[in-house]
């Protein structure tokens, strides 16, 4: 019964105490509300930036697997992050930093799993910079046998 009444009790302290923080604020420190048909300005900096487009695909060579592909447009000599996970939505984690040549293009070695019948997941990914978003490439699995 105690653990009710509590309950009940900061749960109406908490619906109030918004309502004292703002009722102390004097007049002149309230700002109007933007109006409806005003844009905000947040609006025109995310209607402003461009996509980055990141492609991988998997290369198996003498010396083992790569992970190469391209970012665009405009990404000369800029950082290309690789990320695994040995599972296939969730715990990726940062497995190798690249460089771009100055068309863009990107490679790094990956690895297989060192048992039969396991997977990795690979992708490549792009901070948003300047006047770009971000982006991340599609998943490429390795498997051993």
């Amino acid at each position: 019964m105690k653990r009710l009444i509590t309950a009940a009790v900061s749960t109406a302290l908490l619906g109030l105490a918004p309502l004292a923080l703002t009722s102390s604020a004097s007049a002149d420190s309230i700002a109007p509300a933007p109006s409806v048909s005003a844009p905000a300005a947040g609006d025109a900096d995310v209607q402003a930036k461009q996509r980055r487009k990141v492609t991988a695909r998997g290369k198996e060579k003498s010396s083992g697997l790569f992970l190469t592909g391209r970012v665009t447009p405009n990404y000369p000599n800029s950082e290309v992050l690789i990320k695994r996970s040995s599972r296939a939505r969730s715990g990726y984690k940062v497995y190798n930093r690249v460089k771009t040549n100055d068309n863009g293009y990107y490679s790094s070695k990956v690895v297989a799993p060192a048992r039969t019948g396991r997977k990795f997941y690979y992708f490549a990914q792009v901070k948003p910079r300047g006047n770009y978003t971000g982006d991340k490439s599609q998943v490429l699995v390795a498997t051993r046998g």
